[in-house]
């Protein structure tokens, strides 16, 4: 089978199937979730602002609530709200689960020897993971204009900029910051599916490579980080390298330590996955049959 063909094959399989909708559940549930307690503090505000209090600041208070539009739903959950550290874990799980074991459980049931037969397995391992990098790049571009359709009926959009404490970001600034959510996304997530799929150099059991994205990149570096940064304060830094919920949620460019902690992991990520893959593909090249 040609490797255009059977890419394209793959990434239909896997968008036309259940897992997609899983996925997209997952994902719109617990947005909404946040969503809502980002509702629920605004109408509080527009409540108190109806009736306001003596000592109330009026002036304050509207300026406030013009600013509590869309974006600052959007936002608010990706800036590691409890939601989005949920979210992330199960999305972790569901990847271990649908993704990253395919190769080791279609060569399992078998079906991996026929396209290698036919292929080889660089063009087959290529082909296959090219097809789940087109998907997850699909589903996050999907989910995340869900995500600003919903925050914009919920939150409204009297105002188009975003204000933090370190100033306002205007509408295309805005849109910049949703694409780098977008792409980081993207890239974290291909980077864990590649290193866990290429872990059949190693493992063979389905059932370990299933849980090693949930395990190996989600659970056991939050805690690792958790527990070494009671007694190592700076080990807090770490987890906008190894903690998904951090390196994946909005990044405050103007702090220089936390910032080149992110750019680490980017690096971290980038040569673990190439080097895994390479030794991956030279190995089951000539002992995957």
């Amino acid at each position: 089978m040609k490797q255009n063909a059977l890419i394209k094959k793959e990434y239909k399989r896997n968008l036309f199937s259940y897992k997609t909708v899983i996925f997209f559940a997952v994902f719109i549930l617990i947005t909404g979730l946040n969503f809502y307690f980002s509702y629920a503090i605004k109408a509080d505000l527009i409540n108190q602002l109806n009736n306001p209090a003596v000592d109330l600041d009026i002036e304050a208070l509207k300026n406030w609530l013009a600013t509590y539009n869309g974006f600052e739903f959007l936002f608010n959950f990706y800036s590691m709200s409890d939601e989005f550290q949920v979210c992330i874990i199960l999305i972790f799980a569901w990847m271990g689960i649908f993704l990253s074991s395919e190769l080791a459980r279609q060569r399992a049931n078998g079906y991996g020897n026929l396209l290698v037969i036919r292929g080889g397995y660089s063009n087959y391992a290529k082909s296959l993971l090219t097809a789940q990098a087109l998907y997850i790049a699909t589903l996050f571009g999907g989910v995340i204009l869900i995500q600003i359709i919903i925050a914009f009926l919920m939150g409204g959009a009297d105002t188009l900029y975003y204000e933090t404490a370190n100033g306002i970001y205007t509408l295309p600034e805005c849109m910049l910051v949703i694409l780098i959510l977008y792409l980081k996304l993207v890239f974290f997530c291909n980077a864990v599916n590649i290193i866990a799929s290429s872990c059949i150099v190693v493992v063979h059991n389905v059932y370990f490579i299933q849980a090693m994205p949930f395990l190996g990149f989600a659970l056991i570096p939050s805690i690792v980080v958790a527990g070494l940064s009671s007694f190592f304060p700076f080990v807090s830094y770490l987890q906008y390298s190894i903690v998904p919920a951090c390196y994946l949620s909005y990044i405050d460019v103007c702090d220089k330590r936390e910032f080149a902690a992110f750019m680490t992991g980017i690096i971290l990520f980038t040569v673990t996955a190439i080097v895994m893959y390479l030794i991956s593909t030279r190995r089951l090249r000539k002992d995957y049959l």
